[in-house]
């Protein structure tokens, strides 16, 4: 297991992401990267092994855990993971002022409810944290290239720790007839930059706590055929993402409000070009996005990264692409 280097507090990391052959933080030059640790063994169901993936976690940590709950399809998956390890976590949902998150929570909420688990919320007044531009407090240091994502990272440093973040699994989609990969993405970099330079007790992204775990997901998704989609706003994107989890395992539940894709931050841009910016000649976009954007581009590529000597995941992909 590798560990990162003067942050002996962090949970062990498997999964390394960065820019060039040593990983750097960022680049507009050099290649971004995914770098996986050695598969042990061929990966049992992802739900199986997200199980494992969670006991491992508790154990590492030494002390009760934090999810972060969003009320997305993603995070709630996890949770259900803890839950049927039989571990002990708390969660914690990050809750804008004026309500304007309130589907999330909402969906967050009801997932507790029904689960019995207590859920904390940690409040912010994103509308004065976004007007006083707060945000920008993130993005040199952690070379961010989104204010939305600047806010994710102003909710970690009140999460209590350890804390376990949700991200998204490793799949194959079939975009124009041909295999693409979705490993994490630079977006979600972010994340595992801040938490190493913060040196935070936790982990960045679940769904790639093991190479097993990760890789479960993949080789689900070479025989699922996910489907492509440009972004999360599109007709079936929710029921696609909903079916491919429950054909993981997951024993997800519908809900009805999530196709709906009202999140807060879609609720808070309609709020500065309706309310703040009506009239001005400005939008949300062009204020506070495009900037930050101009300023840390993406690459739009990731490069996935496997020892030479890691001859099942080798073979996992050989075959996925036959």
């Amino acid at each position: 297991m590798e560990q990162l280097n003067g942050a002996a507090n962090l949970l062990p990391l498997r999964i390394r992401v960065g820019y060039g052959p040593d990983l750097l933080e960022y680049s507009d030059s050099q290649k971004f990267f995914v770098r996986f640790d050695s598969l042990q063994r061929l990966p049992l169901s992802p739900f199986e092994e997200a199980v494992i993936a969670a006991k491992q976690i508790a154990e590492q940590a030494g002390s009760k855990v934090t999810l972060c709950l969003s009320g997305g399809l993603d995070s709630e998956a996890m949770a259900m993971a803890f839950l049927r390890s039989g571990v002990s976590f708390d969660v914690t949902t990050l809750r804008f002022a004026n309500d304007l998150n309130v589907n999330d929570i909402g969906r967050a909420s009801e997932f507790c409810k029904k689960h019995n688990i207590t859920q904390n919320f940690i409040d912010l007044d994103v509308v004065k944290f976004f007007e006083e531009k707060k945000y920008l407090n993130y993005v040199d240091p952690y070379f961010c290239p989104s204010p939305e994502i600047a806010t994710q990272l102003w909710f970690a440093e009140q999460i209590k720790q350890p804390f376990v973040w949700g991200g998204e699994a490793f799949r194959m989609f079939v975009k124009d007839g041909m295999p693409s990969l979705q490993a994490v993405s630079e977006v979600e970099a972010v994340i595992y930059r801040f938490i190493e330079k913060k040196k935070l007790n936790a982990v960045p992204n679940f769904h790639f706590f093991t190479p097993e775990l990760a890789w479960a997901f993949f080789n689900v998704s070479t025989h699922y055929k996910n489907k492509f989609f440009e972004n999360d706003r599109l007709p079936l994107f929710y029921e696609e993402k909903l079916s491919f989890y429950r054909t993981c395992g997951f024993p997800l539940e519908a809900n009805a409000n999530r196709s709906l894709k009202l999140h807060g931050f879609e609720s808070l841009k309609n709020y500065f070009d309706t309310q703040v910016f009506s009239g001005q000649g400005k939008t949300y976009n062009e204020y506070f996005r495009i900037p930050v954007i101009k300023k840390y581009p993406f690459q739009g590529q990731v490069f996935v990264d496997i020892p030479k000597t890691d001859k099942l995941a080798k073979n996992l992909l050989n075959l996925s692409v036959v």
